[in-house]
């Protein structure tokens, strides 16, 4: 008998631990810290961008000057408590702007606008060394006939295979193409057009999972709707357009994240009177989408949100206008987008655009711009290490039931029962030596 309730004993004792190594899953809150990456000189250092690969963080920018734009880079090997300096990207006299920021281990990818051949076009440049050192710059778009052509540049990484994505005026209509390389980056496609219909298309989104990818893009005119496309063959063929979302109010700016099966969309919508956040998923790849729910319920505006999902974790962060400022806030959801947490702010008193998040597992890392007077910004990166951001105040824990039991109050039951048993084993022992 005692020997049937020890091994009983054990068998609790695993489904314990089991339990509580799928608690992990479950990102919480802890201490950040805040980091400028750019100093003196006050010029306007703007258009952030980040990526992460481990414990290795990097991102771009570009900086204005009296004459001209630069693109610049900087990175941290520790998770962001330490940074190297400054690497200038871009050497050309004229203007570079807007840079975007992929990496797959050691290769770092960097695309940007490059006014250098007086008409606006994609220039790219990479390190496969995770940022020593890097490539001379590729030019990678030939036909822009407009001096202000190409906007909303979008880059993704996966293994060897890199897809890009923009807005491009060619075709006299704003359209969407999209090329990719196959190789790491050492050679690329051509430009493949993915809208035709001539009604002006901006802000595309990629999400990439395998063979997989997903685009989101803003598409009409005065009163945008948000639009869908995907590829089972790593972009060599694309569905349809879908229309996800559909008002006679603007739809603007849309996100696309990928988790399995699972797609998430946030985007800025103005049904209400004023600019709010939005959130719809499927989980079908994207063919079917539930419901839409409003995330922001503000009185003034809610714009450009980013978000980053991992297990049954959603974050969304965006821009809130609060104190005639604008903010930047998060709500995160833990059972897949059903529930989502209160709203709380990451920032105060300073404007603060271009917010970009990244993450793997629950290491989640922000970088944003902050403006001051007289028309210069700073580049911040917000990150703890392992965690995602909490409030500026921080607030106790608040338990719902869609909350996975918290890891001191199971591991004390445990500890409970396992007790109780031992010193019932050990009175009945008492007895029968007795």
């Amino acid at each position: 008998m005692i020997k049937v309730r020890l091994k009983l004993i054990s068998s609790f004792f695993i489904i314990i631990i089991f339990f509580l190594s799928s608690c992990s899953a479950v990102i919480l809150l802890d201490d950040f810290t805040s980091t400028t990456l750019t100093t003196l000189p006050k010029e306007l250092h703007e258009s952030p961008s980040i990526a992460l690969w481990e414990q290795n963080v990097h991102v771009v920018w570009n900086t204005q000057d009296f004459e001209n734009s630069t693109v610049y880079y900087k990175k941290s090997v520790n998770n962001g408590k330490t940074w190297e300096n400054i690497t200038k990207l871009s050497y050309n006299t004229t203007s570079a702007y807007y840079p975007q920021v992929a990496v797959n281990e050691n290769t770092v990818h960097v695309v940007w606008t490059d006014y250098r051949d007086y008409n606006s076009e994609i220039y790219y440049k990479k390190s496969t060394n995770n940022g020593g050192t890097w490539d001379t710059a590729q030019r990678l778009t030939f036909d822009s006939p407009i001096k202000n052509n190409i906007y909303d540049i979008v880059i993704v990484a996966d293994g060897d295979n890199v897809y890009l994505s923009w807005k491009d005026y060619r075709a006299v209509s704003s359209e969407i193409f999209f090329k990719k390389s196959t190789d790491n980056g050492e050679t690329w496609t051509d430009n493949h057009r993915l809208t035709n219909d001539y009604t002006p298309s901006y802000y595309p989104s990629l999400a990439v999972d395998g063979n997989h990818l997903y685009l989101a893009f803003q598409d009409g005119g005065l009163n945008p709707d948000i639009c869908f496309l995907k590829s089972d063959s790593n972009g060599d063929e694309w569905s349809e357009k879908a229309y996800i979302i559909e008002t006679e109010k603007a739809s603007k700016k849309p996100i696309i994240a990928v988790s399995g099966n699972k797609l998430y969309l946030v985007w800025q919508d103005d049904r209400t009177g004023n600019s709010e956040i939005y959130f719809k998923k499927s989980n079908d790849h994207g063919e079917t989408w539930g419901e839409t729910q409003q995330l922001t319920y503000n009185s003034t505006s809610c714009i450009s949100p980013d978000i980053y999902t991992y297990n049954e974790n959603i974050i969304v962060v965006w821009h809130d206008m609060i104190n005639e400022t604008f903010w930047i806030s998060y709500k995160i959801s833990r059972d897949y987008g059903e529930t989502w947490t209160e709203r709380k702010q990451l920032t105060s008193d300073t404007d603060c655009y271009s917010v970009n998040m990244v993450g793997e597992s629950d290491n989640v890392h922000i970088i944003y711009q902050e403006h001051y007077s007289g028309n210069w910004a700073d580049i911040w990166h917000i990150g703890n290490h392992s965690r995602i951001p909490p409030p500026i105040t921080p607030e106790p824990p608040q338990n719902t039931s869609n909350e996975t039991p918290g890891f001191q109050f199971t591991f004390l039951l445990s500890i409970i029962f396992i007790l109780v048993f031992t010193i019932q084993i050990t009175s009945k022992r008492k007895k029968k030596d007795n």
